[in-house]
């Protein structure tokens, strides 16, 4: 098993463990424990192939198990989890851009159109109905109103494919799409999936500049244990794991699934796919806080996949113009009207469905059973 897999099993372990100990630590352990996976993870790096660099990743990953478990236990004395975590959303109304640009949206568009279309491109629920939320959540689409790491991608995206079409070298289109990254996180807030988005792609930027390529899932390590340094406290937010657990389900169950089948339909069944990843990704977790789990979410996702990437897209795109034509900026945000429509009607749709939701009581014992039969 290479060392980086040992590493997210590792923390995901820590995780686990230290979640049901109540034991109040000092800052000191994590600091020190980091600083020795750092030493490891260098250590391993400048390695040669053999046992000794096995070793050295195994080490790592302990370390890191340890480390996830000291950084959680900081401050727990001092805050009640109530046995479940909590949850927190960035608030991009306090951003003055995302303000102005918010008013512009709502001139353009109705209340309801206006409320979706803040909510996809800029995770900002504030407008969207409680009735409108419902149809969503069972549809198990609901995860498409928070900024994520697909609102990031798309954001670097969008500068990658316009230094494409200008014939930019590759690390200045690299270079442009870093900085849309960091507007991005500027302009929505520092929320958990946004957050690891952010870092992930600083590290991604930095092997493609330096001429190599990354590790996912060295990169999700990397990204976690940072953010459990900096606030061990966002172990118990729901958005955090979410955002980690739905991660962990496509870099590890995607290729196990697209390997099943035919290389002809491998294609057209990649969003099919990629959903059912990250589904079974989420449902502990799921289980865990809410005991629900929607059935129609591998049919509904891919539907909607398209159109959600598209008014994200345009969505950056008239923020942009927006600073140069707003006149032009109106034109952009009115083609994104038949999209807002298609992703409503295939909510309400998929959400109707009788059995589309099935609610269970939250416990430990349910995501246990699912992790156990996946494993099986």
């Amino acid at each position: 098993m290479p060392p980086v897999t040992l590493v997210v099993i590792a923390l995901a372990g820590g995780i686990a463990v230290g979640s049901v100990l109540d034991i109040p630590t000092g800052g000191a352990i994590a600091v020190a424990l980091a600083a020795l996976l750092a030493a490891l993870v260098l250590a391993y790096v400048g390695s040669r192939p053999g046992a000794n660099r096995r070793a050295l990743g195994t080490a790592a990953a302990l370390c890191l198990c340890f480390f996830a478990l000291g950084s959680m236990l900081i401050g727990i004395d001092d805050r009640d989890t109530g046995g479940r975590a909590g949850s927190y959303r960035a608030e991009p109304a306090a951003n003055p851009v995302y303000r102005r640009f918010s008013f512009q949206v709502e001139k353009v568009l109705t209340p309801a159109e206006s409320g979706q279309f803040l909510a996809i491109v800029f995770g900002d629920q504030s407008k969207v109905s409680p009735s409108a939320k419902e149809a969503f959540r069972r549809a198990g689409l609901l995860h498409i109103f928070a900024a994520s790491g697909f609102n990031v991608t798309l954001a670097a995206a969008f500068m990658m494919f316009a230094g494409a079409k200008l014939r930019a070298p590759r690390r200045v289109a690299g270079a442009f799409a870093l900085l849309s990254i960091f507007g991005y996180f500027w302009l929505v807030g520092p929320s958990p999936s946004v957050t690891r988005a952010t870092i992930m792609a600083v590290i991604f930027y930095a092997t493609l500049f330096a001429g190599r390529r990354a590790d996912p899932i060295a990169a999700m390590a990397a990204a976690g244990a940072a953010m459990l340094l900096i606030a061990p406290d966002i172990l118990f937010d729901i958005g955090w794991q979410l955002s980690f657990s739905s991660l962990i389900g496509i870099l590890f169950f995607y290729p196990r699934l697209v390997s099943r089948v035919a290389p002809a339909a491998q294609a057209a069944a990649a969003p099919f796919l990629v959903t059912g990843a990250a589904q079974i990704g989420v449902t502990p977790v799921l289980l865990y806080h809410f005991g629900q789990v929607s059935m129609v979410a591998l049919l509904a996702n891919p539907v909607v996949t398209m159109a959600v990437a598209a008014i994200t897209s345009l969505g950056f795109g008239s923020l942009l113009i927006s600073f140069v034509s707003p006149s032009l900026a109106v034109l952009v945000i009115q083609l994104t009207r038949p999209l807002l429509a298609l992703v409503k009607v295939s909510a309400e749709f998929f959400g109707s469905w009788p059995g589309a939701v099935v609610q269970l009581e939250p416990s430990v014992w349910t995501p246990g059973f699912f992790i156990a039969a996946v494993i099986i």
